[in-house]
């Protein structure tokens, strides 16, 4: 399990890091920084989602967990839907660039007490 949350940890670090690298090139956004920064994503949730369905079949639940589970899943929604329109959008509108950044850190967050939580095994 610890192996999966490190990946997952160093899988988030490099997202923001090719997200970031993606703010500063500007739009439009070049195709091999975009998709890089797609699937480093995408293989993040899957450990995430594999981390997530171990806890349920090894942990009883308290609201702790729910709590940044929920959190969790609220905040990649909210990167998904803004990072899907900051990708249509030429110019990015100031809101939608500050709604994606302060999702990246509440992510970080609660994705940070998920483990959290995980390695001291509540």
């Amino acid at each position: 399990m610890a192996t999966k949350i490190i990946l997952s940890s160093v899988l988030f670090l490099c997202a923001v890091a090719t997200g970031i690298w993606l703010n500063k090139m500007g739009a439009p956004y070049k195709p091999l920084a975009f998709n890089l920064h797609k699937f480093i994503v995408l293989a993040l949730i899957v450990f995430t989602v594999i981390i997530v369905k171990n806890v349920f079949k090894s942990y009883d639940l308290n609201s702790q967990l729910w709590i940044t589970i929920i959190a969790s899943a609220v905040f990649i929604v909210m990167l998904f839907v803004s990072g899907g329109i900051l990708s249509i959008k030429q110019n990015a509108q100031f809101v939608l660039v500050a709604i994606h950044t302060i999702s990246s850190v509440m992510l970080s967050i609660s994705l940070g007490g998920f483990f959290y939580l995980i390695l001291h095994k509540i």
